[in-house]
């Protein structure tokens, strides 16, 4: 997996460990060049999904992985581009939470 922090000395288990401890959220990325792990250091998590593209498939995966996590809540950002794709992003992933299976 490649990181897309450009900085992969920030997946690790000490940097994690730091986090949890002060109660900050460790940020998942997900862009073209792929995605950072999905690590919860907080009683709630931060995504970013930063393609230039989502289909169906690719929101209903991101919404059983933010599922799989169980948490209150998780604030997730589309990165802003020129299209205002983003706000169709996230009403395909409103529609996607709600249709899975739990």
């Amino acid at each position: 997996m490649r990181s897309t922090s450009g900085n992969d000395t920030w997946h690790a288990d000490d940097v994690y460990d730091t986090l949890r401890e002060r109660g900050a959220m460790f940020c998942v990325t997900d862009n073209e060049e792929g995605d950072t792990p999905y690590v919860v250091t907080a009683d709630c998590a931060y995504v970013r999904l930063r393609r230039t593209q989502y289909d169906q498939a690719d929101l209903a995966a991101w919404a059983g992985r933010i599922a799989e996590r169980r948490l209150d809540r998780t604030y997730v950002y589309f990165m802003h581009e020129d299209e205002a794709l983003g706000c169709r992003f996230a009403t395909m992933l409103q529609e996607a939470w709600k249709g899975r299976v739990t």
